[in-house]
């Protein structure tokens, strides 16, 4: 009989031996969800080429983890590495952080898609109670999302993301196409302005708090994913150079693809008035009207299979994240056997999705308020965590049990920071929140590596 540990692994971490196809489309897909499309979009239509450099630093975040990917054959999990070096304390919190903000995060994906589909309906001759439809359409595909995860784990999620991401890209090409080519019939005055606006604009639009936070947050998002980590690992034992090169291809393909296609689609609809963050996308259809069915169609169709290969990730994270990080660092917990570890990472999916797809946004509108509001917790709940994985990556010797401290000071900061500015209206306080979060961490995890290096405090 397998063990333990090897059952779970399998169905976790695909038994560390996924090919590196397998690691790309997996780390594309925690790449291309419906909101990296509109991020993108949105930083294309409104700073034009400037939005690249954000794009960029996102996929140069996968160059940067190159140093460690020694070390992903030898942990199962982000958590599992800071336990390794900072102790058991630091290991539950940075888990417990990401727990919360992942979660979130499918249910802010799963809104954004709702939010997105509902409108596009009418536009393709569905017009009896959109609303309702989209959110059916979501179910439906939420609950086929959480059987494969279940009953495939990581393997299975590989396999089907190759197909769905395939099909994204080519509606992301194909809508692409569409709108450049009634972009280039605009004067070319408005061509050049559309694509190359002074500096002034990123002022103007994002302001400079805001685009310091968009590097900062593009740079850091891959050292503090768990999903991404877990990607990782699953094809850590192919070969010595197998990480390494997956990390390279990756940030590569990720670039070219939802970053570099949808900034392009924001910058062709540049010309155009009346586009917000939140309708970039569905509006597109509307504007091309001679081509509006199928654009609708299109978008759709991405909504649908953005959530899917996104949400498979972070489902079967989740459980990584409850059955390795967390519930492995107890005693009693600790002793499971065999049968206990295996159906209970299984179920922990069904819990999680049903928690996140649904659970958290019913629970929003209970309580009268808006779940876009509170998308910093995505943010502050993970880089709080960036200070002791930077040192933990690029310090071969720190070892502090006290580096917990950092990760709860980056909490403190971030989410202070955020309802002080948002009780305030002081926006500069809220725009900058993930930023101050990961000053925050970073600093006090550099300063308690250092009294540590003095004082010897293992």
């Amino acid at each position: 009989m397998q063990s333990a540990v090897a059952k779970t692994n399998d169905f976790l971490l695909a038994g560390k031996k996924l090919q590196s196809s397998s690691v790309v489309h997996l780390l594309l897909s925690s790449s291309f969800g419906l909101n990296a499309v509109f991020y993108a979009a949105w930083l294309g239509y409104s700073v034009g080429i400037w939005a690249l450099i954000i794009q960029l630093a996102w996929s140069i975040s996968f160059f940067l983890l190159i140093p460690v990917s020694k070390h992903f054959s030898n942990i199962n999990s982000l958590h599992d590495f800071l336990g390794q070096r900072f102790g058991r304390n630091t290991k539950i919190l940075a888990a417990i952080c990401s727990l919360f903000g992942i979660n979130y995060l499918i249910a802010w994906e799963a809104s954004i898609d709702k939010s997105v589909i509902a409108p596009l309906l009418p536009q393709i001759g569905i017009m009896v109670n959109p609303d309702f439809l989209a959110t059916l359409l979501i179910t439906v595909f939420a609950l086929l999302t959480i059987m494969y995860t279940l009953f495939f784990g990581l393997r299975g999620n590989a396999f089907v993301d190759k197909f769905l991401n395939f099909i994204k890209i080519f509606i992301l090409v194909a809508i692409c196409i569409i709108c450049i080519y009634q972009f280039l019939r605009l004067p070319s005055q408005l061509i050049f302005n559309s694509i190359f606006p002074s500096f002034n604009k990123v002022i103007v639009n994002v302001g400079i708090i805001g685009f310091i936070t968009n590097i900062i947050f593009s740079l850091s998002w891959q050292f503090v994913d768990n999903s991404s980590w877990q990607s990782i690992i699953g094809g850590s034992k192919v070969s010595e150079k197998s990480t390494s090169q997956n990390l390279k291809y990756s940030g590569f393909f990720i670039f070219l693809t939802v970053n570099c296609l949808a900034t392009i689609l924001g910058i062709s609809l540049a010309a155009h008035t009346n586009i917000t963050p939140d309708n970039i996308l569905s509006i597109t259809a509307s504007i091309l009207s001679s081509y509006k069915i199928l654009l609708a169609s299109g978008i759709i169709v991405l909504s649908i299979f953005s959530l899917m290969s996104l949400v498979d990730g972070m489902l079967l994270t989740s459980s990584s994240i409850l059955n390795i990080d967390i519930l492995s660092s107890f005693k009693r917990t600790a002793r499971f056997n065999d049968k206990t570890r295996a159906k209970l990472a299984k179920f922990s999916v069904i819990i999680f999705g049903l928690l996140a797809i649904w659970g958290i946004e019913y629970v929003f509108q209970v309580l009268g308020v808006n779940l876009f509001d509170f998308v910093y917790i995505v943010i502050i709940s993970q880089l709080s965590l960036i200070g002791p994985v930077l040192i933990g990556i690029y310090s071969k010797t720190a070892k502090s049990k006290f580096m917990w401290i950092a990760i709860l000071m980056g909490l403190i900061v971030g989410f202070g920071s955020a309802v002080i500015g948002s009780t305030s209206r002081y926006t500069l306080l809220v725009d900058g929140a993930g930023t101050f979060s990961a000053m925050a961490s970073m600093s006090f995890a550099v300063i308690i590596y250092k009294f540590n290096k003095v004082f010897k405090l293992n």
